[in-house]
């Protein structure tokens, strides 16, 4: 493990690593080992940056990994001071951005080990928490990933997904550890491989770009409309869908290719190297080689992520196996509110809204109810008629399932393109109490 990078670096020597956007040719491992060399690092700490995917990241993380120091990628979305705050957390001495290096006031020791990773999540609930993943967790989820996708020496896999997911991250892991070259430029048709989530893969579709070449098409990220998912497989997209999350360093599950509709969206079968479980109330717990180290905590020690009665991680998430053995994800625990009585599950509601026409993005909030307690509230992106979505869900959805109100996307709301965060969500149950008020 202490030279997995150079190592790595050594067996592929001469095979192409990285695409750069109009360049004619690609870097071999060879001519990468030479250009982190040249990178320069804060000389302690955690390596701490802000900046939106770009070459100038990709060769900072790389020179990280190459000399194991401990790193974490920061969202470019949020602000300069939250970042600041983030990075002091996980012992970062010096914040990188595009335009400078802010050096930070140093707190505390944390508990960082060579080669680990830090992303910051928040998943569907809360502030951002810091998830701690040590390099044979990326490595095992790598070699899992590749036994199933047959990334191979001289593949490329185009990176469309940020750094500070752990989807987009995963990449550079996979492509190091197989010889294949991570591509840069949106446009390369040279491409064997693309993570998307579904938005993505809703303008791929729509642009009608050509499948020749590519072998391996991974959707996730949160909901993925059955209706894509049929028109994706239907158009000859070579589509694979995954359950993943940062805390196992990325996928869990993972299916064949798809190659004939589905009657309903699932998610595969575990990959090596994980351990999936699904208790009485439908909770499921995940463990295995891929499983981070834990939570950092404010005191800069690490909380592990299991419960030593099984050695499992409890996701929050909710899901069955299906009568062939896939997963399929049903929805959350900290989503689920009590209307009249009854457990509503919003994810419920969101997928029969992305199954009917015109309906790219659905998301549910509850809102409070003086006669049942809370009432669900659907939000749309699309253009779907809403008169038509209000009669087809009476039609599909018991009476205390279907949304007091079907409303578009507010404007000044960020569309989320992964999973729903609970800012969002909060954003979206303001949104409602303002136009409410304003009526």
């Amino acid at each position: 493990m202490q030279n997995w990078f150079f190592e790595a670096i050594k067996r592929w020597d001469r095979k192409k690593a990285l695409q750069l956007p109009g360049a004619r040719e690609a870097l071999t491992f060879k001519e990468l080992s030479e250009a982190v060399r040249g990178v320069a690092l804060p000389p302690r700490g955690t390596v701490a940056t802000q900046m939106p995917l770009s070459l100038q990241q990709v060769m900072i993380l790389y020179a990280a990994m190459s000399v194991n120091r401990p790193f974490c990628p920061i969202s470019p979305r949020i602000s300069r001071r939250q970042a600041v705050e983030l990075a002091q957390r996980i012992g970062a001495e010096v914040l990188i951005t595009p335009e400078e290096s802010i050096a930070l006031e140093k707190r505390f020791e944390v508990d960082l080990q060579s080669g680990d990773s830090v992303i910051f999540t928040s998943g569907s609930s809360g502030a951002p928490k810091a998830v701690v993943i040590p390099l044979a967790a990326h490595l095992a989820n790598a070699r899992g990933a590749a036994s199933l996708l047959s990334l191979e020496p001289d593949d490329t896999w185009s990176l469309a997904l940020p750094l500070h997911h752990v989807s987009g991250l995963s990449i550079l892991y996979r492509c190091l550890d197989r010889g294949a070259r991570v591509s840069l430029d949106m446009t390369d048709r040279k491409a064997t491989h693309l993570s998307l989530v579904s938005t993505q893969l809703k303008r791929l579709l729509d642009s009608r770009s050509p499948w020749a070449g590519l072998k391996a098409v991974l959707v996730g990220g949160g909901p993925v409309a059955l209706d894509l998912v049929n028109t994706a497989i239907a158009a000859g997209c070579p589509l694979h869908l995954t359950y993943g999350m940062t805390e196992t360093a990325s996928q869990i599950t993972t299916t064949e290719r798809l190659t004939s509709a589905l009657l309903e969206c699932h998610a595969g079968k575990p990959l090596p190297g994980r351990k999936v479980s699904i208790d009485a109330e439908g909770v499921l717990y995940v463990g295995g080689e891929v499983l981070a180290r834990g939570i950092l905590n404010p005191d800069g020690s690490v909380q592990p992520l299991t419960n030593s009665a099984h050695g499992l991680y409890c996701t929050g998430d909710l899901g069955r196996w299906d009568a062939n053995g896939n997963l399929v994800v049903t929805g959350r625990l900290d989503r689920m509110f009590i209307s009249g009585g009854e457990n509503i599950h919003p994810e419920q509601i969101e997928q029969t809204l992305l199954s009917l026409p015109g309906v790219d993005l659905a998301v549910v909030v509850p809102r409070k109810h003086t006669e049942f307690g809370f009432r669900p509230v659907a939000y749309i992106l699309g253009n779907a008629d809403l008169d038509a979505l209000r009669k087809a869900l009476a039609e599909s959805l018991p009476g205390y399932l279907c949304p007091e109100e079907i409303l578009p996307w507010p404007k000044g709301i960020e569309i989320p393109t992964g999973k729903i965060s609970k800012m969002t969500m909060e954003r979206l149950a303001e949104s409602f109490c303002d136009a409410q008020k304003s009526r």
